[in-house]
């Protein structure tokens, strides 16, 4: 049966058998289970005065061309902590663009070595929110879906955007409200719903896409707005992501608004 790489002593079994000369040595190396390279490899590698020559040899890389000589990474560390917003493709722009007195290495080693000098702090990556696992609801009368949506934003002539705030009635297609804020936020879109409650009474469902506020990373993707709505007996309702037509008839409203 084949020797594993961890038995020196079938390794030196072989060699003893192989010293007599009383086989061939392609019928050492079957009954071994070995390949004649591998049976080569142990005999040139084995040393009598030295018994830790049959034992695997660390894999580790003698040398590592890629580690970057002191001064190059000291210098790499004084422009990081200058800019410390700056990824490796824009620290290794600027060395070229100073004409540094040393090759620039490429962007990938320059990110490799940042990482090792803990300059860089990891990602943390945004926790992926459910999208709707239920059929939508078929609307058959007023006040039974409605839909909210922000409309992109617009810069005004103070330079500052404005985020307009839309809902609508998804039956008549009355536009229940349209305001506009500066910054897209769950207390302002609890504010215009609130007036529109007021107003016009509670829908059933309400309908959105899966951006903020109307989606959290909580369970079910659920909200603090969410959470709100459910409390006051009305079911949100998400759209499928990508699916913008699953929200046709408040999309198609949103162009008539941009035509005007």
């Amino acid at each position: 049966m084949p020797w594993t790489e961890t038995r020196p002593m079938q390794r030196l079994d072989f060699i003893r058998a192989s010293q007599t000369g009383t086989e061939p040595f392609s019928t050492l190396c079957r009954r071994f289970g070995i390949s004649r390279k591998t049976g080569y490899k142990w005999l040139q590698r084995f040393n009598p005065d030295d018994p830790a020559s049959l034992f695997d040899q660390p894999r580790t890389r003698l040398t590592h061309p890629e580690r970057l000589p002191p001064e190059i990474i000291q210098q790499l560390i004084d422009v990081r902590v200058k800019h410390p917003d700056w990824g490796p493709k824009k620290v290794r722009a600027w060395l070229i663009n100073h004409q540094v007195p040393f090759d620039v290495p490429a962007a990938s080693t320059i990110g490799d070595t940042l990482k090792r000098e803990g300059l860089v702090i990891p990602r943390t990556h945004r926790r992926r929110t459910p999208g709707n696992r239920q059929p939508l609801t078929t609307i058959s009368e007023v006040n039974q879906v409605w839909s909210a949506d922000f409309k992109g934003k617009f810069r005004l002539l103070s330079q500052q955007y404005c985020h307009p705030f839309t809902l609508t009635d998804n039956h008549s297609r009355y536009l229940l409200s349209c305001e506009g804020t500066f910054r897209e936020s769950e207390s302002f879109v609890r504010g215009c719903l609130e007036r529109a409650f007021l107003e016009y009474g509670l829908p059933e469902v309400l309908k959105t896409d899966n951006g903020q506020p109307f989606v959290g990373t909580g369970i079910a993707g659920l909200s603090r707005l969410a959470v709100w709505l459910i409390k006051l007996g009305i079911r949100p309702e998400r759209i499928r992501k990508g699916h913008p037509e699953e929200n046709g008839r408040h999309e198609r409203m949103h162009r008539s608004l941009k035509l005007r």
